[in-house]
């Protein structure tokens, strides 16, 4: 039983070597004893007990094979029975291996297996593409479907090098194996040939031989194979024995991997019955296809049978898709991304942040991917912290050819680099084909950004006109990826820096996968830099370089000068390749511009620059081709240009004055060449207006804008999109000037004249609309504004993309429409955007981040944080200070906002500070009757109305409102506004009847604009007018109008603003105080006072003059409901805030005071309340004595008279009660006299 078991074992052992033996038909025993040890005895037997006895049972069946009697005879003499039952069984399969008939049998057992020989598997772990696949299988369907019968078909799997062609070949020729699996008698073929070369033709048709079992054709093999010829025809010989067995074999499929056009085998060998003449007549192309086709199954051939063929290859020429049999699946971009990026994990081994990046900036190619995830595993085994980012930092540096490397060391199934790999078939294409030579030298040319198919076009067509066949020829070369503009995949930093971004119309443009870059850059560039050179090629290159540059030049000025709004995409991805060959004139040892070719370039890549929002580039460019032209003579209108330029790019870039100089600079120079009346001047002339704009000089700007003006309607008539431009100019300086309706007209016939030239979705009309939105503003006209400004945007974002600094302009503008609409939240949500992107573009220290900094800190106040908003004004101070200097409109107009911001936060002092300072800034550049003049004495006047200054607040609020009516006319939300704020100045000096005439009026006259179109119903504003309205009746007796009016500003702010704005604490109070002296329940009036005061303290803290205002009102409910306690604490707690914000001698202070004194007294604190109203009465006195010194009006003095008088009646109480008689009599003296003397002031 034992020995059956180890015959069994044996014969376990033997069918390896019985199925294998016939590929040893022509080696050594030694060969087939090697052979034998390789597959084992063990490997095939299930339970070897020891690997000593495994080598006793391979020993004798080796032995009987080989015929060697010696260890024969020793295993007989050592050994027991069993070892001589398998030496027998050994010697038996010896004689059959001497026998033919074995060997035909064992060829037809060979012939009833399935055969799978299938590309390498890489060494690293494999991603599957499902999608591609799928793509592929539904190409074979359709070919099935279509094509009936016993055919060939074909489809071709074309892609750049590194696309994975051969590993989708693999997964796809696996499935299909098993797909169609059948029992037993069915017979299935997959297998590969690789056409890389005739030899590797060779091995892969000998390999399909040896599992089909052709033994005869392998012998004939063996002896044609000496010689190349001879190659030739073993393969044909092999081929013709691999044709009859698939043709029993229905449903079989060939994948013939790397298909190349150039080939080493001989055309005349090909048997193709063609003669000689003929064939040397054939192009290239033509000859290779009838050369490498006729080996492998053609496109619905009958003498294969019934099968499929799966080609892969990088060259798109060899397909021939004009066959009904032919279909094409082409890799475009590699992979999809979600196997990519499942690829990459696998390879390296982890999952991270920056996997996306990575693979975007290998633009999703497997062969790329899979080094770099090799590359980053092998990092991270060094180094544990190493990540994805770290990776890319390290693509920057030029790893990616590194990484291609070490994987080709490491994985067989990789045997070159894609570096390499594109060299190859970069080097096979260029010399079949000249068209792609050139196209190639342009690439090596280029940045690594996509190139427009325009420029390839006029690169080819300079001669002779455009060529469509060539223009083909370059679409079907797989190693350039054709497609949209709006298709095209950022990968660098450089996509950033150029804000590659496609518009609605898209631009067509080709690209090459970075690695492809670097490889045509060695090739057709750098290679010539050498001492030792082909002075032809070398020549070549020199003129395609120059012809480049031509074409560059050409292709962007056509751009400049055009009103199509697809040109600006256009414009955009002609700068980085403008900006490489720059760099290349300078690297390049045996090429070089000539100085006005690279002037025009400099002035294509700065004007591209300007376009994009990179002033500083541009300054360095346009600075450095000045420096250049500074040594040649007869540069002067050159110079004069490019200087021209640069004056816009340094305003742009925020050295207004800077700016200034260089335009007059040019314009000298442009009038001594062309003379006064030149259409060029005409631009210099608009860039020195708008700097005389920005640096506030707007007389001088509108002198020098209306002869550009005049220039361009005497050359081009006043229809002219370039007299537009000017005219938009021209009305921005008469908005600057007050001229506000003369402003609006001249912006109206800008953007009618630039509609009818561009249409509606023009850049140039966006800015135009930009401009009009800002002078709707003006006119109080929010929502009309916010319309201009949202087409605009629509405009900028199809243009430019989302991330440019027209977009930031409008986002900031549109900002403040939103806040003047009274809608903060939107402000504030246009604003950070803007803020993002102006910082991204221009850094933190930009006159636009200053300008969307202040936006945004107004926004924030509005919205119920005022201190948030002084930090980001602060801040914008801060900018604009740097780069204008301490006295400039700009800072002037952030000083502004920063002053009512503190206001608003109570700090009195440095709102004072502020808006004086601005304000003597304003009048300096603007004069005294300049609308943003006006602006600041608004605020300035309101400032000095809280510390006391009435009469200084009434006349710079009189002031204001006189410019505003100048302005607007009487009727105008500006002028209610002032209107407004001089009834409080009215209501605080106890002028009650002027102060309501005033604030109904400012009422009336608002809801009349709101109603006229000039404001909005229901506006948050309104509910200001409402409050100051409502306060002033109460205080005039009118409790039910206070009533009505304040309960509709409640309304109104607690929809605008919600339920916890700071808006809504002043006016809650003035309700429950209104409400207080109605009469209505305390306690509906004690919780409205702790709503108003928790939002009070919530918004400003505990030491704003608002929370003091509430506390005070508060007090009245409290002496009413006997919370004595408390009532004293929120008076005492008021006149400490009080005193803190308006200083000692304020009237808010006095008030205070008297109400505290009271109080006191009515609590039978006489020595307290003495102090108190002794107090107050030395602040009204003061008050008293500096209005008669200042000379103010008689009803100024006689309100602090009154207040003195009411004190002192007060003491007289006090001083009785603490029973000082003769105290008393004194305080009543001095009140007798103060009654005496107010009555002669008042009947003179």
């Amino acid at each position: 039983m034992h020995s059956l078991s180890l015959l069994s074992r044996s014969r376990c052992a033997l069918l390896p070597l019985l199925f294998r033996s016939y590929e040893l038909t022509r080696r050594t025993p030694t060969s087939i004893v090697e052979y034998a040890a390789l597959h084992g005895v063990a490997a095939s037997c299930p339970k070897t007990p020891t690997s000593s006895q495994t080598a006793l049972w391979a020993a004798p069946t080796i032995a009987g094979v080989v015929g060697d009697s010696s260890v024969w005879n020793q295993l007989v003499k050592s050994e027991p029975l069993w070892v001589v039952l398998v030496g027998g069984a050994a010697t038996v399969l010896a004689a059959l291996y001497r026998s033919p008939f074995f060997w035909n049998f064992v060829s037809r057992a060979r012939r009833d297996l399935s055969v799978k020989i299938l590309p390498l598997q890489p060494s690293h772990a494999f991603q599957e593409r499902r999608t591609e696949v799928e793509r592929i299988t539904s190409s074979f369907s359709a070919l099935k479907k279509h094509n009936k019968g016993d055919v060939v078909n074909v489809t071709y799997l074309t892609g750049r090098p590194g696309s994975g062609k051969t590993q989708l070949a693999r997964q796809f020729g696996r499935e299909h194996f098993a797909r169609n699996q059948r029992p037993f008698f069915r017979r299935q073929f997959v297998g590969t040939l690789n056409s890389d070369s005739l030899s590797s033709l060779l091995e892969s048709y000998r390999s399909i031989a040896m599992e089909l079992g052709c033994t005869t054709e392998l012998q004939t093999m063996g002896q044609l194979s000496s010689t190349s010829k001879g190659e030739a025809q073993a393969l044909e010989v092999l081929a013709a024995a691999v044709r009859k067995e698939l043709k029993q074999r229905p449903g079989w499929l060939m994948i013939v991997d790397n298909l190349q056009a150039e080939s080493e085998i001989p055309v005349e060998s090909t048997g193709s019955g063609m003669p000689d003449y003929e064939v040397k007549r054939l192009s290239h192309r033509t000859r290779v296809g009838v050369a490498m086709r006729s080996y492998w199954p053609q496109p619905g051939n009958e003498r294969w049978g019934r099968g499929s063929v799966l080609v892969t290859t990088h060259d798109r020429r060899l397909v021939e898709l004009s066959s009904p049999y032919v279909k094409e699946v082409y890799l475009e971009k590699g992979m999809s991304q979600s196997d990519v990026m499942g690829l990459l994990e696998k390879v390296s081994g982890m999952h991270s942040d920056g996997m996306n990046q990575v693979v975007e900036a290998l633009e999703f190619m497997p062969l790329s991917v899979a080094s770099a995830g090799f590359y980053i595993h092998c990092m991270k085994s060094r180094n544990p912290s190493y990540s994805f980012l770290d990776y890319l930092q390290d693509l920057d540096r030029g790893v990616q050819s590194v990484s291609e490397e070490m994987l080709r060391h490491q994985n067989i199934s990789f045997p070159i680099t894609m570096k390499t790999a594109v060299s190859l078939a970069a080097k096979e294409l260029a010399t079949a084909d000249p068209v792609l030579w050139k196209v190639f030298l342009l690439f090596a040319c280029c940045s690594r950004q996509p190139v427009p198919v325009s420029v390839i076009a006029r690169v080819l067509s300079v001669k002779g006109g455009f060529i469509s066949l060539e223009m083909e020829t370059v679409r079907k070369c797989s190693l350039l990826v054709h497609r949209s503009a709006s298709h095209v995949r950022g990968v660098s930093e450089r996509d950033i820096l150029y804000d590659i971004h496609a518009s609605e119309d898209d631009v067509e443009v080709m690209s090459v996968h970075p690695g492809q870059k670097e490889a045509f850059e060695e090739m057709f560039l750098f290679s010539l830099e050498g001492s030792d050179v082909d002075q032809g090629k070398l020549e070549d290159r020199n003129q395609l370089l120059q012809l480049f540059a031509d074409c560059l030049k050409k292709e962007y000025e056509e751009a400049h000068e055009s009103a199509d709004v697809s040109i600006f995409a256009l414009k955009r991805m002609l700068l980085p390749h403008i900006e490489n060959l720059l760099q290349l004139n300078d690297d390049l040892k045996h090429f070089a511009l000539s100085p006005d070719d690279r002037a025009g370039l400099v002035w294509c890549l700065a004007n591209a620059l300007m376009l994009t929002g990179r002033p500083r580039l541009a300054i360095d460019q346009l600075n450095r081709a000045l420096s250049l032209l500074d040594s040649i003579p007869d540069t002067l209108e050159t110079r004069a240009r490019l200087m021209s330029l640069l004056a816009t790019a340094v305003r742009n870039s925020g050295d207004v004055r800077k700016a200034k100089e260089l335009a007059l600079e040019a314009l000298a120079m442009q009038e001594s060449i062309l003379g006064h009346d030149h259409p060029d001047l005409a631009v210099t002339l608009s860039n020195i207006g708008s700097s005389y704009n920005r640096l506030g000089e707007y007389t001088s700007g509108l002198k020098v804008l209306s002869r550009a003006l005049s220039i361009y309607e005497h050359h081009f008539g006043s229809s002219d999109a370039r007299v537009a431009d000017v005219l938009s100019t021209v009305a921005i300086t008469h908005r600057y000037l007050g001229n506000i309706l003369k402003s609006e007209e001249m912006l109206e016939r800008a953007l009618r004249i630039k509609e009818e030239t561009y249409g509606h979705y023009h850049p140039s009309v966006a800015v135009t609309l930009t401009s009009l939105s800002t002078v709707l503003r003006d006119l109080g006209q929010p929502k009309a504004s916010i319309d201009r400004l949202e087409r605009a945007l629509d405009i900028n974002e199809r243009v430019y993309g989302p991330s440019h600094t027209s977009v930031a302009i409008t986002l900031s503008n549109l900002s403040t429409s939103y806040r003047h609409a009274g809608n903060p939240e939107k402000s504030r949500e246009f604003a950070e955007k803007a803020l993002a992107i102006t910082e991204k573009i221009h850094g933190p220290l930009h006159p636009n981040v200053a300008i969307t900094l202040s936006n945004l800190g107004h926004t924030y106040r509005d919205l119920g944080s005022p201190a948030k908003g002084l930090a980001m004004l602060e801040r914008a101070l801060e900018i604009n200070e740097t780069v204008y200097g301490r006295k400039h409109p700009g800072v002037a107009i952030t000083l502004s906002m920063l002053g009512s911001t503190y206001r608003t936060m109570g700090d009195l002092a440095s709102a004072k500070e502020a808006l004086e300072r601005a304000l003597a800034m304003k009048m300096d550049v603007y004069g005294p009757s300049h609308p943003n003049s006006a602006v600041t004495m608004r605020s300035l006047g309101k400032v000095y109305r809280l510390l006391g200054k009435m009469q200084q607040s009434k006349e710079l609020l009189e002031r204001s409102m006189e410019i505003k009516k100048s302005q607007h006319g009487e009727e105008h939300r500006e002028v209610a506004i002032n209107m407004a704020n001089i009834a409080n100045v009215y209501r605080d000096m106890n002028q009650l009847q002027k102060a309501r005439d005033l604030a109904e009026n400012a009422l009336a006259i608002y809801e009349r604009s709101s109603k006229s179109g000039l404001g909005e119903e229901d506006h948050p504003d309104l509910a200001d007018f409402l409050t100051v309205v409502g306060g002033v009746l109460k205080d005039s007796g009118d409790l039910k109008g206070a009533r009505r009016h304040l309960e509709r500003a409640m309304s109104i702010r607690e929809v605008a603003h919600g339920l916890e704005h700071y808006r809504l604490a002043a006016t809650l109070s003035e309700l429950a105080s209104t409400y207080h002296e109605l009469g209505q329940s305390p306690k509906k009036t004690q919780r409205l006072f702790e709503r108003a005061l928790q939002i009070a303290t919530s918004a400003y803290g505990q030491e704003h003059p608002l929370v003091a205002t509430i506390n005070v009102q508060y007090s009245e409910v409290l002496k009413v409901t006997h919370d004595f306690k408390r009532e004293l604490q929120l008076l005492q707690d008021a006149g400490r805030i009080r005193e803190k914000v308006f200083g000692e001698i304020h009237s808010a202070v006095a008030q205070v005071l008297l109400l505290l004194g009271r109080s006191q007294l009515e609590q039978a604190k006489f020595s307290d309340s003495q102090n108190s109203l002794e107090k107050a009465l030395r602040i009204y006195q003061e008050l008293h004595d500096r209005s008669e010194r200042a000379g103010e009006e008689r009803h100024v003095v006689d309100h602090w008279m009154k207040c003195r008088i009411e004190v002192g009646n007060c003491l007289v109480t006090v001083s009785t009660f603490r029973h000082r008689l003769a105290e008393a009599d004194g305080y009543k003296k001095e009140v007798a006299e103060l009654e005496e003397k107010r009555t002669k002031t008042v009947s003179q």
